[in-house]
């Protein structure tokens, strides 16, 4: 069975990328209270605070975090001139992972948020296995279990952690599908069955092809 990508690859490009403000959004997004800049000005170097509060910005949009290397230039220079900071001077890709680390804590504390590990997966699991039941597709699940996490105030992680978990309940509930038919159908079904899953050859073959139409059951048997 190929592996299913829920989101298409512009979709995932789109999610693991920091949000995208207009002009209204980064003023409201990137108004820090007056403790997010205290904690900034505390910070050693300048790449240390101007990554802490690009990542407070974009968390409190999208209850997210992201690489640095998807921040944006126009939010990186709007904060950075709000803080007094030369953006050019400042090397991004030098924000360190324990420092973000920390920082991430720091933010989800503020915002009264708690990791997706180890609380989301737990709450994430009832619900999926209740979507994919309910047949709801793919996407839909998705989109809705970040809803979900947004709800009960926790992290909303990267893409193929909640994508891995939808999977692996769709997986488990076809298996399970699988072997309660295996189990149930009678010879005699099973044969009902297979007639009408046989299909025509095409005029002129000898084998069914991909579109050769099923055999059509007849009336009254069975």
């Amino acid at each position: 069975m190929p592996r299913m990508n829920i989101l298409n690859t512009v979709e995932q490009e789109a999610f693991e990328s920091a949000p995208v403000f207009n002009s209204f959004q980064r003023k409201q997004y990137f108004d820090f209270p007056q403790a997010i800049q205290q904690a900034a000005a505390c910070l050693r170097t300048p790449a240390n605070q101007l990554c802490f509060l690009l990542s407070c910005g974009y968390f409190k949009a999208s209850k997210r975090f992201f690489p640095t290397r998807t921040f944006h230039p126009r939010d990186v220079e709007y904060v950075a001139g709000w803080t007094g900071l030369q953006p050019e001077e400042i090397k991004l890709d030098s924000y360190p992972k324990g420092t973000s680390s920390r920082h991430r804590e720091f933010i989800l504390d503020f915002y009264g948020f708690k990791p997706f590990r180890p609380h989301g997966r737990p709450l994430l699991a009832e619900e999926i296995a209740r979507q994919v039941r309910s047949q709801i597709k793919p996407k839909v699940i998705f989109w809705r279990c970040v809803d979900v996490l947004m709800r009960e105030k926790i992290e909303v992680p990267g893409y193929f952690s909640v994508a891995a978990q939808i999977l692996r309940a769709i997986k488990s509930h076809n298996q399970m599908l699988a072997a309660t038919i295996e189990r149930t159908l009678d010879p005699a079904a099973r044969t009902v069955l297979d007639d009408l899953l046989t299909q025509e050859p095409l005029a002129g073959d000898t084998v069914p092809g991909k579109t050769s139409a099923y055999t059509a059951f007849p009336l009254g048997r069975g």
